[in-house]
C-alpha cells in the first residue's frame, strides 16, 4: 500500500450485534470435539487486515509513508496543520471494532503493524495510533486470559512484508529498540508463548497447544534483527506465504479469484511441507485516481466536478456520481463483491489458506457490504448520494425518494455529482441538502464472514472423522448452516454505489 499513501500526499502537496451469545468469542472451545486433532496448519483463521487502525490518531508516524522517509518525518512533525491528518484518518482506516470486539467476534488472525515513532513504539496505518502498542498488545493477553480454550496469531511487520529487514521493515530503528520492545511483548505474553522447541505450526493439535498453554503464535518480520533470532518462542515473518492474489476492487474477476481458491489445496500442501503458513489478503485499496480527486475535494474549492472522473476510476457500470469518501467505503463496496467470493468458493468444496484477512469487519463475525460506513456512528440518516435545492426562504421536505438533511449554505454547494449551486440572491434564502431515501434500505446489509470460515474448518475436519466424533460434525455443520443462513450473500441493484446484482460477467457469462 505504500503506492497508495504516497499518493495521497504528493496530492495534497499538489449494526446490530447478531449473536449475543458467546459462541465466537469461544469458537475454538466450542468446536473442540471436531477440531481438536487439527493443527494450525489445517485450520482457517478469520483475520482483519490492519487491525489496529480502529484508533488511529491524526498524526502521520516515523516511518508511514513507504520510501519516502524523509516525507513522513516532515509531515510526524507538521503533518496535523491545515487538516491534512483528518483527511488521510479517513484513507487510512480499515477497521471499527477495536480489538477485544474483533476478539469477541471471532477474529484469529491478527495484522498487527508497529513502528518506533516519536521515541515510542505503535500500530500505524501510515498514521500513528493513539495508544502505544504495549496497551493494545496487554488487552489481547487480558482476553486470552479469559478465553482460555482460543488460540491467537499475530503477525508483527510496519507495513505487511513478511521477509523485508533491517532498516527496509522498520526505517532508522535501531536492532538494540527493536529487541527491547521484543522483552516487553515476551513479558506481556509470558506463560502463553508458543515455545518450538515442544509444540510446531504442522504437527501439534490446537488441543494440544492449549493444553501447554502456548496459544500465542507471533511471526515477527525482520526476525533477526527484532526478536535476536529467538526462535524458541517467535516464528519468522518469512514463514508467512501471503501471494496477494485477489483481484483489485477497479479490476474486479470473480471467476480470477475462484480460480485462487480452486490453487489452495495445492499451496496449502506445499506451504505446509515447508512449516509455511498461507494468508490471503481480501483487502482492496482505491485506485489512485480515486485517491488525487477525494483529496482535491477535500482540499480544492470547486474539485466535486472531478467525482465523475473519480467513480468512473472503478470500472463499475452505472456508478457515475459517487467518489468514496474513506477507505472504508471502498472496503465495504470491495465486500460486496468478495462476498460471492467466499460464498461460491465454500459451495464448490474449494479449500481455503490458513488466514485469510479482510476489512470492515462488523459485529457477529460479519463483514459490511452495505453503504453506511461502519466509522460512522450515527445511522439516522445515509447520505452518499445528495443534492441541493435551489435558493429557498425555508427548508422543504424534498421531492419524493428524497430526505432533508437539516443542512443549508447560502453558496458554493455541490451535489454529490459535482453540480455546483451558487450564491443565493436575497440574504435570507439558502440552498437545503436532500438525501436520497433509497441508500439506508441496505445500509448494514453484512455477510456471515467469520462462521463461513468455521464452517469451512468444520467440513475440513470431518471428512475423516472417526466415528465417535460424526455426530458432533453433523450437529456443529448444522448450527454453522443456520447461522450462516441468518447473513447470507446478499446481492441487489444499486449502481449509485456500484452494487450490482448481475455483475462482473465473465466470458459473457454473469458470475453467481
Amino acid at each position: 500500500m505504500g503506492g497508495y499513501f504516497v499518493t495521497v500526499l504528493l496530492s495534497l502537496a499538489g449494526c446490530a450485534c447478531a449473536y449475543p451469545d458467546s459462541f465466537l468469542s469461544n469458537w475454538m472451545g466450542h468446536l473442540g470435539p471436531v477440531l481438536a486433532n487439527q493443527t494450525l496448519l489445517e485450520l482457517t483463521l478469520p483475520g482483519t487486515h490492519d487491525t489496529m487502525t480502529y484508533d488511529l490518531s491524526t498524526t502521520i508516524s516515523d516511518g508511514g509513508v513507504d520510501d519516502h522517509d524523509w516525507l513522513a518525518s516532515l509531515l510526524h512533525q507538521f503533518g496535523h496543520l491545515g487538516g491534512i491528518g483528518d483527511f488521510i484518518k479517513k484513507q487510512a482506516q480499515t477497521q471499527a471494532l477495536t480489538v477485544l470486539q474483533q476478539l469477541d467476534n471471532g477474529i484469529r488472525f491478527l495484522d498487527f503493524r508497529i513502528m518506533l515513532t516519536g521515541g515510542q513504539w505503535r500500530a500505524l496505518h501510515m498514521l500513528e495510533t493513539n495508544q502505544q502498542a504495549v496497551t493494545y498488545l496487554r488487552e489481547i493477553r487480558t482476553w486470552l486470559d479469559a478465553h482460555p480454550s482460543e488460540v491467537v496469531v499475530i503477525w508483527l511487520s510496519k507495513h505487511g512484508s513478511p521477509c523485508k529487514n533491517g532498516t527496509d521493515q522498520y526505517p532508522s530503528v535501531p536492532p538494540s529498540a527493536k529487541q527491547a520492545f521484543w522483552k516487553e511483548i515476551q513479558g506481556i505474553f509470558s506463560g502463553l508463548l508458543v515455545n518450538t522447541t515442544e509444540s510446531s505450526l504442522s504437527h501439534t493439535s490446537i488441543s494440544a497447544l492449549v493444553l501447554r498453554n502456548h496459544r500465542v503464535m507471533i511471526f515477527a518480520s525482520d526476525f533477526e534483527e527484532f526478536t535476536g533470532g529467538n526462535a524458541v518462542q517467535a516464528f519468522d515473518g518469512c514463514l508467512i506465504d501471503n501471494p496477494l492474489s485477489m483481484s483489485s476492487v477497479a479490476n474486479l474477476s470473480l471467476n480470477e479469484d475462484l480460480k485462487t481458491f480452486a490453487g489452495f489445496s495445492s499451496r496449502r500442501a506445499a506451504d505446509r511441507a515447508h512449516g509455511q503458513f498461507l494468508l490471503e489478503s481480501m483487502a482492496n485499496s482505491p485506485p489512485r485516481s480515486a485517491i488525487e480527486a477525494a483529496a482535491k475535494m477535500e482540499f480544492v474549492p470547486g474539485a466535486t466536478s472531478g467525482i465523475k472522473d473519480c467513480a468512473m476510476a472503478f470500472h463499475i457500470p452505472g456508478m457515475t456520481q459517487w467518489c468514496p469518501e474513506r477507505l472504508l467505503d471502498v472496503s465495504q463496496l470491495t465486500n460486496y463483491y468478495k462476498q460471492s467470493t467466499l460464498d461460491a468458493a465454500y459451495a464448490a468444496g474449494f479449500e481455503f489458506p490458513n488466514a485469510i484477512y479482510i476489512d470492515a469487519v462488523a459485529p457477529g463475525g460479519l463483514i459490511r457490504t452495505g453503504a453506511q460506513p461502519l466509522s460512522v456512528t450515527n445511522k439516522s440518516q445515509i447520505c452518499d448520494i445528495y443534492r441541493w435545492t435551489s435558493c429557498m426562504t425555508h427548508a422543504p421536505s424534498c421531492s419524493e425518494g428524497w430526505s432533508p438533511s437539516g443542512e443549508s449554505a447560502h453558496l458554493n454547494c455541490y451535489d454529490s455529482d459535482g453540480s455546483k449551486h451558487g450564491a443565493c440572491a436575497l440574504a435570507w434564502q439558502d440552498h437545503f441538502k436532500c438525501c436520497r431515501d433509497r441508500d439506508g434500505k441496505h445500509a448494514d446489509s453484512a455477510f456471515a464472514y467469520v462462521d463461513t470460515l468455521l464452517a469451512v474448518n468444520v467440513r475440513r475436519a470431518c471428512v475423516n472423522a472417526k466415528p465417535a466424533v460424526r455426530q458432533q460434525c453433523s450437529s456443529l455443520a448444522t448450527m454453522l448452516a443456520a447461522r450462516r443462513a441468518q447473513f447470507p450473500r446478499t446481492l441487489w441493484d444499486d449502481a449509485a454505489t456500484g452494487r450490482l446484482h448481475d455483475w462482473p460477467k465473465q466470458g459473457g457469462a454473469v458470475y453467481v
